[in-house]
Order: structure tokens, then sequence, then C-alpha cells
């Protein structure tokens, strides 16, 4: 398998901050995941607080997209939200 990890991705660079908790913040991420697919991927399932086996023991995720792609690529995007005081 190949693993792909973006450090940090900033979607918006201009934007009205809003005074939201971590966990809106995260439910917030999820739905626009939801909402964005439209017919281009087949069988989209994205969970909030999703919990993944690794090495070295469990993980919770913040928001874990699964679904497929090329006619049978299955595919997990791992989203680790970060809402930050300054921001």
């Amino acid at each position: 398998g190949v693993m792909l990890t973006i450090r940090r991705l900033c979607v918006f660079e201009d934007f009205e901050t809003v005074n939201i908790t971590p966990t809106e913040f995260e439910l917030l991420v999820k739905n626009w995941l939801e909402m964005s697919a439209g017919n281009s991927i087949k069988d989209l399932k994205v969970t909030h607080l999703a919990m993944l086996k690794g090495s070295s023991g469990d993980y919770e995720i913040d928001v874990l997209a699964e679904f497929e792609v090329f006619g049978g690529a299955n595919m997990k995007i791992i989203i680790e939200c970060k809402k930050y005081a300054s921001a």
C-alpha cells in the first residue's frame, strides 16, 4: 500500500473566523466531505471519531473518509482537525 501524509492543508487563506468547539469543527469537516463528494466517487463513508489499529496501538481519528475510485481502488483519507486559538 501507499501512504500519503499531508502535514498541513489550509483550504481557505481569507476566511472569517467563528467561535466553535473542536468537536463542532470536526463535524463541520465531516459534513463538508459528505456534501463535496457528488457522483465522482463510489460508496463514500465518512466517520467522525473513527478507531483505527496501527502498529503501536489504536488511534482515534477525527474524521475518516473511505470510498472507491477508478473502478475498484479503495481509498482511506485520515483527517486530523486542528483549530488553533490564533485562527
